[in-house]
């Protein structure tokens, strides 16, 4: 089983296309829209040709995500595309190194929601050009577990607490931010990961679509 497929393998109802199409796109962009350390203009490119293949971005947000706490107040990303050591025997095409630590000053990526009806929210899944080798679709919990935090440590609400503390998330509407701008996009700035999903520092399994109720 590949990790693309994995989160995508329980049926899904007819109202749920937009995250159908959106890991069809993801798969096909992957090796396309990315260039290292252009994390934003890389997101961008990926909601834009989601924008003009009439993708369904009503529960979509591009999030910038920073930890002024961290290295140096530097993000990590401990299995950053091709942040590691060179592949042997050298391949005559990317990726050339391995997925390994990275760190940025800020990191973007996108993160989509399902839309069952009005009243029901659905599954969560974030697309992140700059996560692992692959084209990887996971849900928000493991997405954050799996990028930001050192191996063997996943699942547990206090070494999320412990290496996650400081991080802040600025949200921006996905279609708003490539049809009109940044500002007009932005939906929260500079907020705590802690305050926009408390229940992540709490559960070891926690309901990810509660992060989109909090804006």
């Amino acid at each position: 089983m590949t990790p693309f497929l994995a989160l995508f393998l329980t049926p899904l109802s007819s109202t749920a296309a937009d995250l159908r199409a959106l890991n069809q796109l993801f798969q096909e962009r992957f090796y396309l829209d990315w260039v290292e350390n252009r994390c934003g203009e890389n997101t961008a490119r990926l909601v834009a040709a989601a924008n003009q293949r009439r993708i369904d971005l009503s529960e979509s947000v591009i999030i910038g995500a920073e930890d002024f706490m961290g290295y140096f107040g530097l993000i990590s990303g401990y299995v950053a595309r091709e942040g590691g050591s060179m592949i042997q025997p050298a391949p005559q095409q990317a990726p050339f190194r391995h997925p390994g630590r990275n760190n940025w000053y800020f990191h973007v990526f996108l993160v989509a929601m399902e839309t069952v009806n009005p009243s029901t929210r659905g599954q969560v899944a974030v697309y992140d050009l700059s996560f692992l080798n692959q084209p990887t679709v996971l849900n928000l919990t493991r997405y954050l577990d799996q990028m930001y935090m050192p191996e063997g440590t996943f699942g547990d609400p206090n070494t999320r607490a412990k290496h996650l503390k400081s991080f802040q998330f600025s949200i921006y509407d996905a279609r708003t931010y490539v049809t009109q701008g940044q500002s007009k996009a932005r939906i929260r700035d500079k907020t705590y990961l802690r305050d926009l999903f408390p229940s992540y520092y709490r559960h070891q399994s926690p309901n990810d679509s509660e992060f989109f109720g909090a804006f």
